[in-house]
């Protein structure tokens, strides 16, 4: 990657049938080929014991697709669900998909993700309302949380929510709230829930003129975020990745797979397609994931599995290792149906398939609904430690504190390293024996007495060089003449 980046950059810059992509998409990029390279500074930790030095290289801390920085961060949203928020009640998986069109719609309409998601959270909401009026629960309120995640598992942009629910409702009638817990939908109540989805968000999306009454869809709605209005070539990248199509280069408009179908037909029946999983129109609920109320670590991992970061160097390698210029393999997780186990892609379109899932700046993909809102009077009453922010955790030393989540304990958690405890000797090591080593002087010294090369993998200048030619002028001087 460091050897074609910025080649793939200049080629970016200089299409002028397109506007160029926005600085956080280049700026992303960089940092991730920066990511944990001792040459750009790291922590020094030194054992007094035993004398040992190890650096450790600093994070990129970007959004999009770093999978080590990914991983910390679900690791980080992982504890702060489970020790700071959720209570111990049962809670529910509902994941929810949308149609190919409406996917790309809302990966570039903030307001439009926003309207969709209210529908869907209200809808699921008032089946545990309906539920629980039939138990003559009175003042009962549901809750829950939503991870939006924009990836599928070929690298393409497939915009879906994971929505974890308490399955049952809280009820304030008393002053106190009270958790009652509620059984699962049925299949059919899965399919009026689907139904009810698709009815209410084609309506909207006809009120708003993405659709019109034959159900024939705009190409690009007028009201997309300014990021993708100001960038011609990241709407490009971003529809492309959501048909599994080729944005830019040789392939531009060939397929990576086939296509799925769009809205469906006026009239269409909800399919039953697994046990608590209907279709229609194509949007899918898949509503069977249950976690009991002490299935903590069950808990956990559904949180990490719906927090986990896009793409995965494990699963990506050279299609011919003595070629390093050559085709990439990025192997499925999951192979298709059709035994399709991976997609092949150049340097150059792994780039791109990378820039579509860049979230813009200032998207929330984690959002709060019900009796879990910021805004409900009760979440307070039922949080486990309110007192605690995401990032710290609960104080050891004075009860009603926190402290900041330490970033050697998201370490342990992710990557199995405790740099608390010296690898060699095994005593324990304080944070006073902590040296921030930032300058470059300092970092090749350092460095080179812990014999550690000090180059990083070069990242290699453009290979492409466009020269500018001043037309007009040319033309002036010909009239001249």
């Amino acid at each position: 990657m460091t050897e074609h980046l910025e080649t793939w950059l200049a080629e970016r810059q200089t299409d002028s049938s397109r506007t160029a992509l926005p600085s956080f998409v280049e700026k992303e990029l960089r940092a991730f080929l920066r990511c944990g390279i001792l040459s750009e500074g790291f922590t020094l930790i030194h054992c007094d014991v035993c004398q040992e030095d190890v650096p450790v290289g600093y994070s990129c801390k970007c959004r999009g697709f770093c999978p080590s920085c990914g991983a910390k961060r679900m690791s980080e949203t992982v504890v702060h669900l489970t020790e700071n928020v959720l209570p111990y009640a049962p809670y529910r998986q509902w994941v929810v998909t949308f149609p190919h069109a409406l996917r790309f719609w809302m990966a570039t309409s903030r307001k439009l993700t926003n309207i969709v998601h209210k529908i869907v959270t209200r809808l699921i909401m008032l089946y545990y309302s309906a539920v629980a009026e039939e138990l003559e629960i009175k003042d009962a309120i549901p809750g829950g949380m939503t991870f939006i995640q924009r990836f599928g598992n070929a690298l393409n942009l497939h915009l879906h929510y994971h929505i974890i629910t308490l399955d049952g409702v809280y009820s304030v009638a008393g002053g106190t709230p009270v958790f009652y817990h509620i059984r699962g939908p049925t299949d059919e109540e899965v399919g009026q829930i689907v139904e009810a989805i698709a009815n209410a968000v084609i309506k909207k999306l006809r009120d708003k003129g993405y659709l019109s009454k034959e159900a024939d869809e705009v190409d690009l709605p007028s009201c997309v975020d300014k990021i993708f209005q100001d960038s011609s070539q990241l709407t490009s990248a971003t529809f492309a990745s959501n048909t599994m199509k080729i944005a830019f280069g040789e392939r531009a408009g060939q397929k990576v797979r086939r296509i799925g179908r769009g809205f469906g037909y006026e009239g269409e029946l909800p399919l039953v397609k697994d046990s608590r999983c209907s279709s229609i129109n194509g949007f899918t609920i898949h509503a069977n994931r249950y976690v009991g109320q002490q299935e903590r670590e069950k808990l956990q991992d559904l949180i990490g599995y719906a927090a986990r970061s896009a793409f995965s160097h494990k699963r990506l390698s050279l299609k011919d290792p003595q070629n390093p210029a050559g085709d990439l393999v990025y192997e499925l997780k999951t192979p298709w149906a059709d035994g399709t186990s991976a997609i092949l892609l150049s340097h150059a379109e792994l780039f791109e398939k990378l820039v579509a899932l860049i979230p813009p700046p200032y998207i929330h993909q984690t959002r709060y609904f019900g009796i879990f809102s910021s805004h409900n009077k009760w979440r307070r009453k039922i949080v486990l430690k309110p007192h605690v922010k995401k990032g710290f955790v609960a104080s050891q030393d004075e009860q009603g504190k926190s402290e900041r989540l330490s970033w050697s304990r998201l370490l342990r958690k992710v990557f199995k390293i405790d740099l608390t405890i010296c690898q060699v000797c095994g005593s324990k090591i304080s944070t006073v024996n902590c040296t921030v080593i930032t300058s470059h002087q300092q970092i090749k010294a350092v460095l080179s007495l812990l014999a550690i090369t000090y180059h990083p993998p070069p990242i290699k200048p453009a290979r492409l060089t466009v020269h500018a030619f001043d037309f007009d002028q040319r033309q002036d001087e010909k009239q001249d003449l």
